[in-house]
C-alpha cells in the first residue's frame, strides 16, 4: 500500500521546485531559492526510499516523470521518452501486485521459460526490465547534467529504484518458492 503522505510530500516539493526554476529562468529570481527546494525534494526522495515501499517508489518516479513532461518536453522526443517511461511503470506496477499472489505470478512466470528470459532463476519480466531501463536512462542523464543538486537528485532516484528491484525480486523470489513438504501422517519411515 503505498505512503499517500510522502508521495504528496512529493508532489508539494516538485511544485516548489517548479515555481522556484520559473522565477530563476524568466524573472533571474536567486538561484539559492531554487537550490533549497532542490534540497527539499531531495531529501522528500530520501525519505520514499527510506519507506522502501515498492509502490511508494514507483509511484513517486511516476510524478517526477509526470512533472518534467509538462514542464521540461518541448520537442516530441521529450514527450515521448516519459511516456514510455510512465507506461512502464504502470506495467511495473500492475506486476507489484500479481506477484503478491503467487497463483497469478506463476503464469508470467510460466511465459518466460527461456534462459534469456531469466535472471537468477527468475522470470526478467516487464517490471526488471522496467528498473534496469529506467536506471540506464538515469545513469545517462546524470553524465548529461551539469549541476551537482541534478546529479543528487538522479542519484537519489537510482538509489530508489535500485532498491524497489531489490524488492521487487524478493517479491518474486517468495511468490515462487516451493512451499514445504507437507509431511502425511508424521510418518518417519520407522515402524512405531
Amino acid at each position: 500500500m503505498p505512503d499517500d503522505a510522502l508521495l504528496e510530500d512529493v508532489k508539494k516539493r516538485l511544485a516548489a521546485e517548479q515555481v522556484a526554476y520559473h522565477d530563476v529562468m524568466e524573472h533571474g529570481g536567486a538561484i539559492s531559492v531554487l537550490h533549497d527546494a532542490q534540497r527539499k525534494l531531495r531529501q522528500a526522495l530520501q525519505n520514499v526510499g527510506a519507506s522502501g515501499d515498492l509502490e511508494t517508489i514507483l509511484l513517486a518516479e511516476e510524478l517526477i516523470l509526470e512533472n518534467e513532461r509538462e514542464h521540461y518536453a518541448d520537442t516530441s522526443s521529450m514527450v515521448s521518452s516519459p511516456n514510455n517511461a510512465l507506461f512502464e511503470i504502470e506495467v511495473a506496477l500492475e506486476l507489484v501486485n500479481t506477484v503478491q499472489d503467487p497463483d497469478a505470478y506463476k503464469a508470467v512466470a510460466d511465459s518466460h521459460k527461456l534462459p534469456r528470459n531469466r535472471i537468477g532463476g527468475f522470470p526478467r519480466d516487464e517490471a526488471r526490465q522496467f528498473f534496469k531501463s529506467r536506471r540506464s536512462r538515469l545513469e545517462n542523464l546524470e553524465k548529461a547534467r551539469s549541476m551537482g543538486m541534478d546529479k543528487a537528485l538522479i542519484g537519489i532516484r537510482k538509489k530508489n529504484l535500485a532498491k524497489a528491484g531489490a524488492g521487487y525480486t524478493e517479491l518474486q523470489q517468495n511468490a515462487l518458492a516451493d512451499p514445504e513438504p507437507e509431511a502425511e501422517n508424521n510418518y518417519t519411515g520407522r515402524p512405531q
